[in-house]
């Protein structure tokens, strides 16, 4: 239950034990492999992989769906947005769940925030500032939990237990990032929610998803930059690698927010709730998935490369004149290397 893992590689991470078991990895029709959708849907399948079209040299139409909108001059009423009348009961901690409610919150959503007060959400202690009442200082916490009612209580008790029950009874979307063990000890696993509540969609936001060798290992965004080969990526040539710091659990808030509307848009066909998965290691799988590709394809291992990308040069931090002052420099157009020059 320490959250770390090995740190994954394009030649190797496709064939850790875990994501052999659990189908992560699937075949592109394009002679490849690629990680699948970073979310599944217990009762919906998604689309089936197709080629990608032909390259023909010229700019494609976008088709009108696809339209550039302006935004509002203001935000509509709550009510009035796409889930204006939707009850979420927010379980979640941290950083990514918490992202996740926000975000069902800001289109709408009626929100709750169920937080024990003998364990408090472990994301107030960060960036706090001052020792005193720091649990109330972190802006990281705030900026995902912005806005959001709150109510105290105590699921180690069955007087606790029974009005999140309650709460839940009453909700479309349960919202929760624990291990899976916890949910469970609670009484409070998919099988109980549904049979509490039909309609409610339960999105559960694990580090290594519901199954699998490596099911009840804990992990933050930090543990899933290190397997997921994100970290193999970050740094300098011929150095260790380093981990973005963060990255992960927005990608993951996202990608939850994303996949309970669209079980909420089943629900609308079915009149039946899901359970929705959504594992931070396929999030992170997804937004690495350069080096599983490059590898499968055409058997280059993709190393670090500091500063340097493959889409600008000059690229880099250059020293100047004066000492230990530096210049960053990034060109990508044309018209930028002119203006260099």
């Amino acid at each position: 239950r320490i959250p770390c893992g090995p740190v994954g590689t394009g030649d190797a991470v496709a064939a850790f034990d875990h994501f052999v078991q659990r189908e992560v990895f699937v075949e592109n029709p394009h002679g490849f492999i690629q990680p699948r959708p970073p979310y599944q849907l217990t009762a919906s399948s998604s689309a089936p992989l197709g080629c990608a079209p032909e390259l023909d040299g010229g700019e494609r139409a976008q088709p009108a769906h696809l339209a550039v909108r302006s935004a509002p001059a203001e935000l509509p009423a709550k009510d009035q947005r796409p889930l204006g009348g939707i009850r979420v009961v927010d379980l979640s901690a941290f950083w990514a769940g918490p992202i996740a409610a926000s975000m069902l919150q800001a289109l709408g959503a009626d929100l709750v925030k169920i937080e024990s007060h003998v364990r408090l959400d472990g994301m107030r202690w960060a960036s706090g500032l001052r020792r005193d009442r720091r649990w109330e200082l972190s802006p990281v916490f705030h900026a995902a939990n912005a806005g959001k009612r709150a109510i105290a209580l105590d699921l180690t008790t069955e007087q606790g237990r029974e009005l999140t029950r309650r709460l839940i009874a009453d909700a479309d979307v349960v919202v929760e990032n624990y291990s899976p063990r916890v949910m469970e000890h609670w009484g409070l696993g998919w099988d109980q929610i549904h049979d509490l509540n039909p309609r409610a969609v339960l999105t559960r936001m694990p580090a290594f998803g519901l199954d699998g060798p490596w099911r009840d290992r804990v992990g933050f965004a930090m543990t899933i930059e290190q397997v997921s080969g994100l970290a193999n990526r970050t740094g300098h040539p011929g150095d260790l690698p380093l981990m973005p710091k963060g990255v992960c659990d927005p990608i993951a808030g996202m990608h939850a927010a994303f996949a309970t509307i669209l079980a909420l848009l089943e629900r609308e066909r079915t009149g039946v709730g899901q359970l929705v998965e959504v594992p931070l290691i396929e999030t992170g799988l997804n937004a690495a998935a350069e080096q599983v590709i490059e590898w499968s394809a055409y058997g280059t291992v993709l190393e670090r490369t500091g500063n340097r990308s493959p889409h600008a040069a000059p690229q880099g931090l250059y020293e100047s004149a004066v000492d230990d002052v530096w210049l960053a420099v990034s060109v990508e157009t044309s018209g930028q290397w002119e203006a260099l020059v």
